[in-house]
């Protein structure tokens, strides 16, 4: 029998060193290139809408480019207000003197409840002729609501998206931003699981250059095989971004639940100067947070509920599902503890690496799904 060696755990500020906090400066500086000929001074104020799935960044994005362009960025009112009709919120919408408006949270506009959805219609109102040019954010679950329930997508233009990523994209943005000394390794055959830094690459390739003891052209290195995790990865995420870094993540906080074995170690030699292995199990066995398929009902009307909105306060929660406090109170434990749900800057909201599984229970339950 082969000897083996345990898998060391993958210790917090490794996990650091790989995943980094997010940073939504690259997509926001292709929006602002999308936006470079809007306003136009000479035409009409208009209105520009960024759709984006859950913890696609759209929220960060829209506020970045507004810091960059100096645009005033007008924050949803408390939801608490919203029932009342938010009437001096909406005056900074309309001072046409203070420039174009940054609208980043269009679905904390509203709360699915007989007297939540006036404000968002009064907003339909005035932007059929907006008076002042404004970027609108929305998430794609509230969109795809407005559309259904109140068609107000008549009275937006076409939205701009961000482009899902594929796997090959997925592994080079997973790449770039980790600490290039860590090389990712999967424990069951070695494979990396991430291309090496393209500087490694080079590096490499230049070790083996004309004239080298082993006979190599420049060029000639052989690239390292890489798993089809980022293949799995990607597909589970559907491209989203946000999602997709989440999970990375949890994978690495999980690492590899088997013991390395000591040939395939003699197989990879020692790793050179300055670079550290991480470990990590096949996707397969990677345990991710899953929602049961048939849940209780008071669990999946809460987490549409929450998707809709972008998440909500736990006050309000009694507001879009009169149930029972205490019922609501179980039904957001229950949820917490499965790491299904998690409180994000005060609002409660489907955590990113159990989207996936939500959105699948969504759409076998036959509620109304968002189109990304």
């Amino acid at each position: 029998m082969a000897s083996v060696e345990e898998a060391p755990a993958i210790a917090a500020p490794v996990v650091d060193r790989a995943v980094p906090p997010p940073d939504w400066s690259g997509p926001a500086t292709a929006l602002e290139l999308a936006l470079a000929d809007w306003p136009d001074p000479e035409a009409a104020a208009s209105v520009r809408l960024v759709v984006g799935p859950p913890h696609g960044g759209t929220g960060e994005m829209l506020r970045h480019v507004a810091w960059a362009r100096g645009w005033r960025v007008v924050e949803a009112p408390p939801p608490e207000a919203i029932p009342a009709g938010a009437a001096g919120w909406l005056d900074q919408l309309t001072d046409g003197d203070a420039g174009p408006v940054v609208l980043p949270a269009l679905e904390h506009c509203y709360l699915r409840h007989p007297l939540g959805l006036g404000l968002i219609r009064r907003l339909a109102d005035r932007y059929a002729a907006p008076a002042v040019p404004t970027l609108i954010g929305c998430d794609s679950w509230a969109f795809a609501y407005f559309g259904k329930a109140l068609g107000l997508p008549r009275w937006l233009p076409s939205p701009w998206t961000l482009q899902a990523l594929d796997h090959e994209r997925t592994e080079r943005w997973l790449a770039e931003m980790a600490d290039p000394a860590l090389r990712f390794h999967q424990i069951d055959r070695g494979d990396l699981v991430l291309p090496p830094p393209l500087a490694a690459v080079t590096a490499a390739s230049r070790g083996h250059g004309e004239g080298d003891d082993e006979g190599h052209e420049d060029g000639d290195q052989e690239s390292e095989p890489v798993t089809g995790f980022c293949r799995f990865l990607a597909a589970y995420a559907r491209g989203n971004p946000g999602v997709i870094r989440a999970v990375w993540r949890r994978c690495l906080e999980v690492g590899a639940t088997q013991e390395v074995d000591q040939a395939m170690l003699d197989r990879l030699g020692t790793p050179a100067d300055g670079t550290d292995r991480v470990w990590l199990s096949p996707w397969h066995k990677m345990p991710l947070p899953t929602l049961t398929a048939d849940p209780p009902d008071l669990d999946q009307y809460f987490l549409h509920s929450l998707l809709v909105h972008g998440g909500l306060p736990e006050d309000i929660l009694p507001t879009v599902l009169p149930t029972p406090g205490t019922d609501l109170g179980r039904s957001l434990r229950r949820l917490m503890a499965d790491n299904i749900v998690a409180d994000y800057d005060g609002r409660w909201q489907v955590t990113a690496t159990a989207y996936p599984s939500v959105r699948k229970v969504m759409a076998r339950q036959g509620l109304l799904l968002d189109a990304f």
